[in-house]
């Protein structure tokens, strides 16, 4: 799944989490670089970082499509329900 989210270009990294867990769930950082294409194509305030726009429905809607997608390869127990966008990527 983390690849199959990595491969949408708004996603810089993914982690999926949820090992003995109710749920599967996912942290997501996005890409700087598309971000900056996604906010000029989304009406979005230049200056904006990703920590100021993770809960807009927009990048919201985005990811979750993505994450829908991921979804696809496999069943409904392994699926992502949740996840996270985080403001900064991993280190």
């Amino acid at each position: 799944l983390e690849d199959q989210l990595r491969a949408h270009p708004l996603i810089s990294q993914a982690v999926v989490v949820g090992d003995a867990k109710p749920f599967i769930g996912a942290l997501i950082t996005i890409d700087p670089e598309a971000f900056e294409g996604w906010k000029q194509r989304n009406s979005k305030t230049a200056g904006a970082s990703v920590g100021d726009l993770a809960t807009d429905p927009d990048l919201i809607a985005e990811i979750d499509a993505a994450v829908k997608q991921a979804n696809l390869a496999v069943s409904h127990a392994e699926s992502i329900r949740k996840f996270r966008i985080l403001p900064v990527d991993f280190t």
